[in-house]
């Protein structure tokens, strides 16, 4: 369907990809798998930023990730996520370098706060750690910061 460019920004850098049993986009994973690996600040020292749009039957679907700081030595990756209506969406975080606290905002909301689960905000069903990641479910439309 993509060519091997256009996959490679919006599966891996962008992480915009479709739930393995769904059809049609109606649920949507958010996984970049570029911000995923071990040394995932380590990118900002070549991009600082990306965003884009996909075009689904069920609306258009977005994704925007940007370093934190101007420098290389990046503190953390701020990561929005677009999801139209009639979708469900997973979105997959970084757990941050060893050592590092990890912590989730939605909305100014902390919902992850280090090894647990804190506040909750709407439209957000559950957050999880996983392996190599924080796992956050959403069910309702709406943008997510």
């Amino acid at each position: 369907m993509f060519g091997a460019t256009t996959e490679f920004f919006f599966r891996h850098l962008l992480g915009i990809q479709q739930a393995e049993h769904s059809r049609g986009y109606k649920h949507v994973v958010f996984r970049p798998s570029v911000l995923l690996s071990p040394a995932h600040l380590a990118i900002c020292a070549n991009l600082s930023s990306v965003q884009g749009t996909l075009l689904r039957p069920h609306g258009e679907i977005a994704a925007s990730w940007a370093c934190d700081s101007d420098t290389a030595a990046a503190k953390g990756i701020a990561y929005n996520v677009s999801v139209p209506i009639g979708v469900a969406a997973t979105v997959d975080l970084p757990l941050s370098a060893q050592g590092a606290k990890t912590v989730v905002q939605e909305g100014g909301v902390v919902i992850w706060d280090g090894a647990k689960q804190a506040g909750q905000v709407a439209g957000v069903t559950s957050v999880t750690l996983a392996q190599d990641s924080i796992s956050v479910e959403t069910v309702g439309a709406g943008q997510y910061r």
